[in-house]
């Protein structure tokens, strides 16, 4: 069926689907086969290339999923109030109901599988950063006349309290045996601060 066929409602739906898949294929597949391409080793054969391009792929596919999905259940939630005429917060209670059903797991554990778990989580802790910066901003509105020295300031004490309280549980992580941190993020703290010099050489040892 073609757009120009659709009713709008149903146009309105398949659009934010599409565009929603688009978009999350487009940017997990390039971000992962540059890192799964940047990791190869000099010995690498063909199908070791194209199993790596074959697994960006599916990452690829597996966020676009995860919006398109998010898309159909804000969409369809969005659609459903204003034909309640309930206009008042609908964005936010789309989001909402959008957030519950995709993101916190509840369509994963009706489909076992369905979503990648670990992009769920990765794409929440994403929009959590934006959103509190968001806030900060909106607050900020409030005091006007200084409202360049509160933004300031609220983004100064704001690293500091994430940096303060990710190096903290990143403490907590190497005598509670991992269990709060992200596990990449983790590594990576442990690569800089878990006591072995790395020689300089392995700034080129992608593969390891």
């Amino acid at each position: 069926m073609y757009e120009s066929e659709m009713d709008p409602t149903t146009s309105l739906i398949t659009k934010a689907v599409q565009n929603a898949f688009i978009y999350g294929y487009r940017v997990r597949f390039l971000h992962s086969a540059a890192y799964n391409l940047a990791t190869l080793r000099t010995t690498s054969e063909l199908k070791d290339i194209v199993k790596k391009l074959l697994k960006s792929v599916k990452m690829g596919v597996d966020h676009g999923k995860i919006l398109a999905c998010f898309a159909v259940a804000y969409r369809i939630t969005h659609i459903l109030l204003k034909r309640l005429n309930i206009t008042k917060g609908i964005e936010f209670t789309s989001g909402f109901t959008g957030g519950v059903l995709i993101y916190s797991g509840i369509l994963n554990k009706l489909v076992p599988g369905f979503l990648n778990d670990n992009i769920l989580m990765q794409i929440t802790m994403y929009t959590l950063s934006r959103l509190v910066i968001a806030v900060g901003r909106d607050l900020s509105l409030l005091f006007n006349e200084r409202s360049g020295d509160v933004r300031d300031f609220g983004w100064i004490v704001s690293c500091g309290i994430i940096w303060g309280g990710i190096m903290q549980y990143y403490r907590k992580d190497t005598t509670d045996g991992g269990q709060y941190l992200p596990r990449a993020l983790r590594l990576s703290l442990e690569f800089i601060y878990g006591g072995v010099k790395h020689g300089w050489n392995e700034a080129f040892q992608y593969g390891k």
